[in-house]
């Protein structure tokens, strides 16, 4: 028996930074390396395409992929801070990641390439978080 599917999703490909849809856009003349992606969890869509109602379950996968990116980012960091003596940056972030995928924030919005990527990580883990309140959800860490 198999049941429906209405969505199919791996979980490696909706960590952002690491994995994502990529986008061919003539306008990302950024001088990043990365290229921009799309990112099918919170907070980066709304999930209105797949049709479901229970988004107790789309905010916990959406967690799940935002706090094993940023704690993946962070071993990286730490790695690359005592291997090289220096921060890793979203700029350095192809030193370590072969093809590195930047979540599309939006036209006029930029990434600043001197931060590290798990700070937006834990940027985007309270903004999911907010908007799963925002729903009358409660898990919200105060």
């Amino acid at each position: 028996y198999l049941p429906s599917i209405r969505l199919w999703l791996n979980e490696r490909d909706c960590y952002p930074f690491i994995g994502g849809g990529s986008i061919d856009r003539d306008d990302t003349g950024s001088g990043q390396e990365d290229a921009p992606s799309i990112n099918m969890i919170l907070p980066y869509t709304s999930f209105s395409f797949a049709g479901g109602n229970d988004m107790d379950r789309v905010f916990e996968f959406s967690m799940t992929c935002l706090e094993n990116a940023r704690d993946i980012m962070r071993v990286l960091e730490e790695e690359y801070q005592a291997e090289f003596e220096k921060q890793l940056t979203l700029r350095r972030l192809g030193a370590v990641i072969t093809h590195p995928r930047r979540p599309l924030c939006g036209d006029g919005l930029e990434y600043d390439g001197n931060l590290p990527p798990s700070r937006f990580i834990e940027s985007d883990i309270r903004q999911a978080e907010r908007l799963h309140l925002v729903r009358g959800k409660t898990r919200l860490k105060l």
